[in-house]
């Protein structure tokens, strides 16, 4: 074999095993792809106490990449207004400065909630149930709007005085206002905030949401 066969015998087995290992990295990243959808989800947040005392702060219906979460130390069974049963894991996480835990959970639905139980991962124990109706069930929706790398749109909703504080990583209030304008904040993905309504005299509405 001269040098150029050889050349160019070599050069075909390159190309052919490039073109088989792009079309594999392709496929992979194209059914990695196919995984991730943005959808309607309606998400749950709360407080967890150092005794497993479950407190649900806010209702949040959005649309998000949903991401299902594959374990936890807690899973929910929720019921929705149509009927459909869904089940999953909760996300938990730190908040300083507090003996508490945050937490999360989300539903790929955007019907009202019917029912909500939350159980012990490790021994199936009951921690939390209930029921709501029609009118609890819907919640307080309110919208959080990703519109650059550090910033996010809280629209008015008309919901009355309005505060906006940031958790983390330390406590400062971003928004105080009647509620009647749209407001941008600076923020971080993953830093926990809390939007607070009063709607009426002796009435407050907190909600307590994750930037994603």
């Amino acid at each position: 074999m001269n040098r150029s066969t050889a050349f160019f015998f070599l050069y075909s087995c390159f190309a052919l095993f490039n073109s088989v290992f792009t079309l594999d990295v392709f496929a992979e990243r194209h059914e990695v792809n196919t995984k991730i959808e943005i959808i309607g989800v309606t998400s749950l947040s709360g407080l967890i106490s150092s005794t497993e005392q479950i407190q649900l702060l806010s209702s949040l219906q959005t649309n998000k990449v949903y991401r299902e979460v594959s374990s936890g130390s807690l899973k929910f069974s929720a019921k929705t207004l149509d009927g459909v049963i869904h089940e999953g894991y909760i996300t938990t996480f730190k908040i300083d400065h507090s003996t508490s835990q945050g937490f999360e959970l989300i539903i790929p639905s955007e019907e009202p909630i019917q029912s909500l139980t939350v159980f012990r991962t490790s021994d199936n124990q009951e921690l939390f149930n209930q029921t709501f109706d029609t009118s609890l069930s819907a919640g307080l929706i309110v919208s959080v709007d990703r519109i650059s790398v550090n910033e996010w749109k809280i629209p008015a909703s008309n919901q009355g005085r309005r505060i906006v504080r940031r958790l983390e990583p330390r406590n400062k209030v971003l928004i105080f206002d009647l509620d009647k304008e749209d407001k941008i904040i600076e923020g971080v993905e993953g830093e926990m905030i809390e939007i607070q309504y009063q709607t009426s005299a002796g009435r407050v509405e907190k909600l307590m949401i994750k930037l994603q």
